[in-house]
């Protein structure tokens, strides 16, 4: 979508995130792994709210 590519921190945010996901994996740490997971869905979930409530789509 391009709604992700319009908002300027999206890109350093998700790199940090999938950097620090990764590191967990590496580690074998499934607690960070878990806890990254959800925390970039949610702030994936809550950009997507927010895109929509900006155009309008949702009221």
């Amino acid at each position: 979508m391009h709604f992700y590519s319009d908002d300027r921190s999206w890109g350093t945010d998700a790199v940090a995130s999938h950097e620090r996901l990764l590191q967990a994996l590496r580690t074998g740490d499934v607690e960070a792994a878990g806890r990254e997971t959800r925390e970039h869905f949610t702030d994936g979930a809550h950009r997507l709210v927010k895109h929509l409530d900006d155009l309008g789509v949702r009221s």
